[in-house]
């Protein structure tokens, strides 16, 4: 129908009616723009995106300031994608395990002590600050081979906190005890005395601490196969509150290890960091 009356259309401008000229022409519109967004689409969906954000970028805007780095491969490889070391002072990796999602990279098994250790080693040949973090989200049953690892590549001490999402809840409202996830942060200096800028725990407490962070309720969505980027998606503000309480304000680099949706680069970015992004999947 759109194709005869644009014919008359084209043929008869002057005889067709204004009415009719003007849906004609909402209808045609209308149709290049669904064939502008279905390309778009195709383009996302065969993009090498091994190539994107492979040199420090700069984004800089209202609210956020830093450059960012992509490197898609395993931890371990990291040092091949960098050229220089530079000051790091904060690292966050997020251990992928237990959701057993489809398409999820090494998440049916838990990670083992030499592979966490592995990852640690891979940071240490990256940084050259004097002092430095590293925070580990993960599962419980991985929570001794974290804490040991950390304990031994970190010289200052190890803490570890829990994070509490207060907006889960079953379906009669009622709070579930459960929704919350350990994170292990280790901290090192040349000198072995913490760092005084750094956040630190009260020597009073239970050496536990809660951080409450309401959990992400809609995940990111991957548009070229309609599928969820990341199960393990944490909030922004989880992220923020870690970034500015464990790295160095003044020109500062962290590294965004198993980044999963990105969002902990968006924090970065917001907390005016620069981030070096650490992804095996290519979608991210």
């Amino acid at each position: 129908m759109v194709s005869q009356n644009y014919k008359l259309y084209d043929r008869n401008v002057k005889e067709t009616p204004l009415a009719m000229q003007l849906d004609i022409a909402k209808v045609l519109n209308y149709r290049d723009k669904l064939q502008q967004s279905q390309q778009e689409e195709q383009t996302a969906a065969t993009q090498d995106f091994e190539g994107l954000l492979t040199n420090w970028t700069a984004f800089e805007g209202e609210g956020y300031k830093g450059t960012v780095k992509v490197a898609h491969c395993d931890m371990v490889q990291l040092r091949e994608k960098m050229e220089d070391r530079l000051p790091f002072t904060l690292c966050i990796m997020d251990f992928p395990s237990g959701y057993n999602t489809e398409g999820s990279v090494d998440d049916e098994e838990s990670f083992c002590r030499p592979q966490i250790e592995g990852s640690i080693a891979s940071f240490k040949k990256i940084a050259c600050a004097p002092y430095w973090v590293i925070a580990g989200f993960c599962s419980s049953d991985m929570l001794t081979d974290v804490k040991s690892a950390f304990s031994y590549a970190c010289n200052c001490g190890v803490e570890v906190g829990i994070w509490v999402a207060p907006n889960i809840s079953t379906c009669a409202s009622l709070k579930l005890t459960s929704c919350w996830q350990r994170c292990v942060i280790g901290f090192y200096r040349q000198s072995a005395s913490r760092e005084p800028i750094q956040f630190q725990f009260s020597d009073s407490a239970t050496r536990m601490t809660c951080w409450s962070h309401n959990a992400v309720a809609r995940k990111y969505i991957f548009a070229a196969d309609n599928e969820i980027l990341c199960p393990y998606q944490k909030p922004i503000s989880l992220y923020e509150w870690l970034i500015k309480k464990f790295s160095d304000p003044n020109d500062s680099y962290i590294v965004d290890v198993f980044s999963g949706s990105g969002t902990r680069a968006v924090a970065a970015l917001l907390c005016k960091r620069n981030v070096l992004v650490v992804e095996s999947d290519l979608r991210v």
